[in-house]
């Protein structure tokens, strides 16, 4: 694997920090099929709408999501694929964890020198 430089280190830890919330991962699961309203979010999001919102700002202010108003509705949809990619790699590396998790409990366990 080619090593990477992160040339914005901060920008990046604030971007999986938005990433890193099961509500919001939720939110963005939604989304992947199109655009809802906040409706129909909270309808399978389990959370107060204030919060909802909340969650809804923080992805719009990090470019995740994109808002529209029609009437007297707000509908959002994903703004960036990329972001899918991301989540895509997560899972990718939770599933090896979990398939090397019992090869690496069979192996007998090296004390730490003090």
């Amino acid at each position: 694997m080619q090593p990477h430089t992160f040339y914005q280190p901060a920008p990046c830890a604030k971007m999986l920090k938005s990433l890193g919330n099961v509500y919001r991962l939720q939110i963005i699961q939604l989304l992947m099929s199109g655009e809802k309203n906040v409706t129909e979010l909270n309808q399978s999001v389990k959370v107060s709408q204030p919060a909802l919102s909340q969650h809804l700002a923080r992805l719009r202010k990090e470019g995740i999501v994109m808002s529209r108003r029609h009437q007297r509705q707000i509908f959002y949809r994903l703004n960036n694929p990329q972001i899918l990619r991301i989540l895509a790699v997560v899972e990718d590396v939770i599933s090896q964890r979990q398939v090397e998790a019992p090869v690496n409990q069979n192996q007998p366990q090296v004390a730490k020198a003090a």
